[in-house]
């Protein structure tokens, strides 16, 4: 690098090296020019672009990142303008090496924005957790935002513009795209479409509203699986206007399920489970404030197993159901058939529903029918429930319709007016269009065809070019929460390739030269110079004040109740988004394909579930292989036997079978069966005449259920608001609750100074499993493939068990129950480890040494929890990724606070003792003492019903303190005198008088 001219002929070599794809040559040529004398100030020179926030060592910077900047420099030709960013070649002073910054931004996903913030280290996202600012999280996260940050380092992610088979630029795309549009802007837009997934972006929707005003004649087409249409189809039949429905849990004593899970999926499931939680354990010995849920049951949830009382219908019996309790209650609604032994049930139900008039609420499942949410709704208004549990608002999403209707007529458009142009922004239509897709069709007529997406998938292989989108970690953006409160998107890293989100592209369409950030400012009037200040002082809270919505005014019309539907018989069928990958969106997120799924505990496939009772009828088993037909429509799947399904009905999930996506996706073949076939557009969520018919031979499944089993013993304490006034502790007579000699010879083990301990609420625990995934990405625990998990080796350091109380056919209540490390006083583990790698430390943490461990194992069979892992493979390096190639953007996915454990090591849960450490330091360093809730677990911080409490036994103060003194609490198998620092509460019910008859269909 002696001069210019040889900087120029390197910038030409190095362009053709990345235009070709040797990617390979373009590094060693790049590693030329990073150890040349002049590279420091060279680099300054040509990329000043780089931004201070990205704040990563020269060595780790250039290693990682490099590539995405020199692709957007060299390859790129559409020039956005240039903002002042600082390349990290000298340490900012505000950068202190070690020390995390929190950065407030949102998550877009299942139609509303949640408010994150996004820990960083040296540049680099480690943590996503919930921001406390935010009404739609109040801190908390759920799977799904704790699991978005593997997608950002995902090795799979589209890294380049695509053009058929070969790899291409941004600049030819924009060239050929811009002609296309300049064509149609003679003809006024016409024959150029926009497909588009649900909008919830004020910003992306003015960017969309001017892209229109462009070309007028152009067509905005929104579909998204996940899209709550019914809502707003039920409540458009019942208020003439379609209107979105937003609860308050903190104020209802009694609460009706009708199917719905909405304390774990749909807009708002965070913020719900908070507020039901709320009032769900009893105060001391007081359980008077506890609210009462019943729940009527198509598919088991993670909502019907919190319930009080389950009623077990088929999916077309639920219509009936509520126009039976509409009548019953004095709404002016058609009564229809009442469905079958549930006459008592509505009896029962319709005496507490009055008696709680404006204290209650009804909670349809977003999956039914139009006409399910309107009589739901009908009976919240007629129960003087509207201003207290519920409330209506303008809808969230800015597209009228997002359901498939929108694509199906553009396909029948098409037919008259050719398509020149479609723009597919996001999503997968390709392989999500209910019934089997016809895309395709369309998508061969079109002259451009182009997918914004951030894999390639089954979308994507149809259309001429694929362009890279960014992640939302890379992005400026926004988004409405499941009030209608604004929330704002920042990035935290520079892209990791030459990608761009939504805003940008559609600027990029149009000629523009705005940046993203910008029009987010002035979309929110924080345009210029003179709004900078303000908008950098809301960029900290992550939340715009005083935006959520406000109540809309209702009158019902209840001669739109009328119409009862005919009642069919045979097989039905629900269709559900998978409780893990959602649509499929997640499909390539190992830590989302190995979280075990609430209810199943399956993990890496979908199966077609039914209870006992039609398991039996069909004479087939778990693993068994079935045909699943629905009208003329076919798939082949494994059988799940689940208890709480109602007989004649089958239940299945979206996002699985997929045939492109990603290396998890497609490595060992397609995973499980895609439901979207066997779904009937018209009605996707329900489906009938539907045919269940054994095959010869298994396939096999890997369920984590009956793994690391603590049989015959008392486990999981439970009992009724009546059983616990009679007893408080709900202890089985045969427990032994004294106090036993301690194994260590010189007596008790003695403390100086801290004892942490952690208490598990179990009534206010709904098995979401925010918990597991939280600790994953707090702890680099890695994922290890199906297979290995068939073997019984997955390595989640907290686990949730799921136990039955009942009948298999219909069970009487589900309990979930977490299980970390216990850190016993008197640990097992401890004296039968041959080089002392397991320890204990003078706070009461049951310590790995990592170093010391040579895979005896000895410790796992000593220990009664079986809550110790084995790394049985190198599952943990992340230096390339399943198939073995190349994976650099995976070490970036490490915490760098904690061990990245190899082959022969045991591992488990440590408190997380990192954060422990952490608090202490900044404690010396400040001077104030440690408080109750300075140290936070991530387990603990996820958890959105505030089921996990952490804290310092030798403080009589802490909350975990408390509750040691509450009736409730007991030991985990403490008859074995392990003396566990994690205690658990025992789970209270508060059910009405038994039912004669239970679940009955």
């Amino acid at each position: 690098m002696e001069n210019g001219e040889s900087k120029r002929m390197w910038l030409q070599k190095a362009r053709k090296l990345l235009k070709s794809g040797q990617v390979d040559g373009f590094w060693r040529s790049f590693e030329q020019v990073a150890n040349s004398p002049e590279y420091e100030k060279w680099l300054e020179d040509e990329f000043p672009e780089r931004s201070s926030l990205f704040e990563l060592d020269r060595r780790n910077f250039m290693k990682f990142m490099g590539a995405a900047t020199l692709m957007a420099s060299l390859a790129g030709c559409r020039r956005l303008p240039k903002e002042q960013i600082v390349p990290f070649v000298k340490q900012p002073e505000d950068s202190v090496p070690g020390v995390r910054k929190r950065y407030a931004t949102s998550f877009v996903s299942q139609g509303a924005a949640m408010g994150l913030v996004v820990e960083s280290r040296e540049g680099r996202p480690i943590k996503v957790e919930g921001n406390p600012e935010h009404s739609g999280s109040l801190g908390s996260s759920d799977v799904f935002c704790q699991a978005s940050l593997y997608d950002l380092y995902d090795p799979d992610r589209l890294k380049a513009v695509q053009r058929g088979r070969s790899t291409a630029s941004w600049d030819q795309f924009w060239k050929e795209a811009r002609a296309q549009l300049q064509v149609a802007k003679e003809k006024n837009g016409q024959g150029v479409v926009l497909l588009t997934e649900s909008v919830v972006s004020p910003s992306y929707h003015a960017q969309i509203q001017k892209f229109l005003q462009a070309f007028p004649e152009a067509k905005w087409v929104a579909y998204d699986p996940l899209a709550p249409m019914n809502v707003l189809y039920g409540n458009d039949l019942l208020f003439d206007r379609k209107l979105n429905a937003v609860y308050d849990f903190r104020g209802a004593d009694v609460i009706l399920s009708v199917d719905s899970d909405f304390l774990y999926l749909g807009p708002g499931a965070v913020r719900y489970a908070r507020e039901f939680s709320s009032r769900r354990a009893p105060q001391g010995t007081d359980a008077s404030k506890m609210n009462r849920m019943f729940a009527v049951q198509c598919a088991p949830s993670v909502t019907s197993a919190a319930a009080d009382e389950v009623l077990a219908l088929k999916p077309t019996l639920v219509e009936p159901f509520l126009r039976a309790l509409a009548v019953r209650l004095g709404i002016p609604a058609a009564p229809g058939d009442t469905p079958p032994k549930s006459g008592e049930w509505i009896e029962k139900l319709a005496a507490q529903l009055q008696a709680t008039r404006g204290r209650c609420v009804v909670v349809p499942g977003l999956h039914h029918r139009p006409m399910v949410h309107a009589l739901a709704q009908a009976i919240n208004v007629h129960l003087g429930n509207v201003g207290t549990t519920v409330r209506y608002t303008q809808p969230l999403d800015f597209a009228e319709d997002a359901s498939a209707d929108g694509v199906s007529g553009l396909q029948r458009t098409a037919r008259q007016n050719p398509i020149d142009a479609v723009f597919i922004l996001g999503g997968n239509p390709a392989y999500t269009l209910p019934g089997g897709s016809s895309l395709g069709r369309l998508l061969e007529a079109a002259p451009l065809t182009a997918h914004l997406t951030s894999h390639a998938n089954e979308t994507s292989e149809l259309c001429r070019w694929e362009l890279p989108l960014s992640h939302y970690l890379e992005s400026w953006g926004d988004g409405l929460g499941y009030d209608g409160s604004t929330v704002l998107q920042q990035p935290l890293i520079a892209p990791l390739y030459h990608s761009f989100s939504e805003i940008e592209f559609i600027e990029g369409l149009l000629g523009s030269h705005r940046t993203a950030r910008e029009v987010v400012k002035e979309v929110h009037g924080f345009a210029g110079v003179q709004g900078e200040d303000r908008f950098q002082s809301l960029l900290e809270r992550g939340v715009l004040p005083g935006s959520v919505f406000g109540s809309e005014q209702v009158e019902p019309n209840f001669e739109a109740l009328e119409l009862p539907p005919a009642l069919p018989s045979g097989f039905e069928l629900i269709v559900l988004p998978d409780p893990t990958v959602l649509d499929g969106r997640f499909a390539n997120n190992p830590w989302l394909q190995e979280l075990p799924k609430p209810m199943s505990s399956l993990t890496w496939d979908n199966a077609v579930y039914v209870g006992p009772a039609m398991a039996e009828r069909i004479g087939a088993g778990t693993e068994d292989k079935v045909s699943i037909s629905v009208q003329n429509r076919k798939e082949e799947a494994a059988l799940f036997v689940m208890p709480g399904i109602p007989d004649e009905t089958v239940v299945v999930h979206m996002g699985y079978g997929r045939k492109a996506g990603g290396m998890w996706v497609t490595s060992d073949g397609p995973r499980g069966f895609n439901a979207f076939p066997l779904m009937n557009p018209a009605s996707p969520g329900v489906g009938t005449r539907v045919a269940v018919v054994k095959l010869e031979g298994k396939m096999p499944l890997a369920s984590v259920q009956v793994h690391h089993s603590m049989e015959g013993k008392d486990i999981i304490r439970s009992g009724t608001v009546a059983e616990f006034q009679a007893k408080p502790s709900l202890a089985p007579e045969y427990v032994h609750e004294g106090h036993f000699d301690s194994l260590y010879p010189e007596g008790e083990f003695k403390y100086d100074g801290h004892k942490w301990a952690m208490s598990i609420d179990l009534s206010l625990c709904i098995g979401c499993n925010a918990c597991t995934i939280a600790c994953q990405a707090e702890n680099n625990i890695p994922s290890v493939g199906k297979t290995q998990v068939q073997r019984g080796r997955e390595m989640h350091w907290i686990r949730v068990d799921r136990y039955y109380k009942g009948s298999p056919d219909a069970p009487e209540q589900t309990l979930f129950q977490p299980l970390p490390c216990m850190h016993c006083e008197n640990a097992p583990c401890e004296p039968v480890c041959p080089v002392a790698a397991t320890t204990h430390s003078k706070e009461g943490l049951n310590q790995m040494v990592y170093n010391r461990c040579v895979g005896t194992r000895y410790c796992s069979n000593n220990c009664p929890y079986k809550v110790r892992r084995f790394n049985y493979l190198n599952f943990a390096d992340k230096t390339t990724d399943k198939l073995g190639r190349d994976a650099p953007t995976l070490r970036l996915l490490n915490n760098p606070d904690v061990t990245v454990r190899g082959r022969g090591v045991m591992e488990k849960c440590t408190f997380c003792v990192q954060r422990i450490n952490s608090a202490r330091i900044e404690s010396k360093r400040t001077g104030a003492p440690l408080k109750d809730g300075d140290i936070v677990t991530a387990c603990q911080q996820a958890c959105p019903t505030q089921a996990i409490v952490f804290g310092d036994l030798s403080d009589p103060a802490s909350r975990v303190t408390k509750l040691r003194g509450d009736p409730r609490s007991y030991g985990l198998l403490a008859d074995l005198n392990t003396r566990p620092r994690t205690t658990y509460l025992a789970k209270v019910t508060n059910p009405s008088n038994a039912l004669s008859e239970r679940g009955a269909t």
